[in-house]
């Protein structure tokens, strides 16, 4: 090899390695968020709320470099939410909305990152919100639960609640521009209870289960349009409900999603479901951005018998931020956490 081959060679890996560890985590935990640089695995607080406040949710956006995070009451029965705006290279936020919820959920983010959805609850129903981060336009639609931008205009929810939260019989198409509920699918039997959607739009994945005994929860894979791809690609059994995900992973060869404590990876072309890790300490995870690993927070047991998925190295670590592969026979730290964790991004 020559000379300037050897420095090309060095110098690509030397900028592979550079974008490798420019690689941001964020998450919650005790009301706050923290980030993790993967180059030094050292937690950090980004936002840390007044004293009578919590953090309830996140969504990060990676190509602006920003952060919008909601807050609530610590004091049960105050409905008084907002949500607020940071700027990665900034110490300041800017308050984007205030209302009168009790609490607000964090959604989804548009395409161009200039939109964000949120739901949240009001007595004993949910509304689904639309907040346009420029202008401050807000528009909210009742009844409805989990929003995903299909486009930046187009929202799909769930709609027609026989039990907020739990049961709801319409998927639809909320589109912004005309203020118009559109009905996609309509399913009377069946009670949908969760949507996600890949991050190329053109598949949805959905929790259901029978209306009847709302039991043995499944998870349908649907395009756009309301019909179904890949039936009951997934299952749960019995009372065990589908607590995170369903997410697809880079690429949407993979579907992980958590039943109780266990971390489940489907493969959607041979509809193979493996347990990859058990003894979650929360039902949020993230993929990587290169899809080859899962980031979840992990508690290892005292006694190793009681974690049958767990490699034997691992007991000697504490409770933090782990990747593992999708083998479940890899792990590594990635921090050291003894507080809840919920809502984790993994950010490029």
């Amino acid at each position: 090899m020559s000379g300037l081959s050897r420095c090309l060679t060095i110098s690509l890996v030397i900028a592979f390695c550079g974008l490798a560890f420019t690689d941001q985590i964020f998450y919650i935990s005790s009301g706050k968020v923290y980030t993790v640089n993967l180059a030094n695995k050292i937690p950090e607080v980004l936002i840390e709320p007044p004293a009578d406040q919590k953090i309830i949710s996140i969504l990060v956006l990676p190509t602006s470099k920003s952060l919008v995070y909601s807050l609530g009451a610590k004091t049960k029965g105050k409905s008084a939410s907002s949500i607020w705006m940071k700027n990665l290279s900034e110490n300041a936020s800017r308050e984007l909305l205030k209302t009168d919820f009790s609490g607000i959920k964090l959604c989804d983010l548009s395409l161009d990152e200039k939109r964000i959805l949120f739901q949240a609850q009001a007595a004993d129903s949910f509304t689904v919100g639309y907040l346009n981060l420029q202008s401050g336009k807000l528009l909210q639609l009742q009844s409805a639960y989990s929003p995903r931008f299909l486009t930046n205009t187009k929202i799909l929810v769930l709609a027609e609640p026989s039990r907020p939260g739990f049961c709801y019989h319409i998927l639809g198409c909320w589109d912004v521009v005309k203020e118009k509920l559109d009905t996609l699918a309509y399913t009377p039997e069946t009670c949908n209870r969760v949507l996600g959607i890949s991050s190329s739009r053109n598949l949805l994945a959905l929790v259901r289960s029978d209306a009847g005994t709302q039991m043995n929860e499944y998870i349908d894979i649907v395009d756009p349009s309301g019909q179904i791809a890949i039936p009951q690609a997934a299952r749960s059994s019995g009372l065990i409900r589908i607590l995170g995900g369903p997410t697809f992973s880079p690429g949407n060869k993979q579907l992980a999603w958590v039943a109780e404590h266990w971390l489940m990876v489907t493969d959607l072309q041979t509809r193979e479901t493996k347990r990859i890790v058990e003894r979650l300490m929360t039902d949020d995870f993230a993929w990587s951005p290169y899809g080859g690993e899962i980031l979840i927070a992990f508690s290892p047991p005292e006694n190793p018998k009681k974690c049958s998925t767990c490699p034997p190295n691992l007991m000697k670590y504490r409770p933090g931020l782990f990747t593992v592969n999708q083998a479940g026979d890899a792990f590594e730290r990635v921090a050291l956490m003894w507080g809840a964790v919920k809502q984790i991004f993994w950010v490029r």
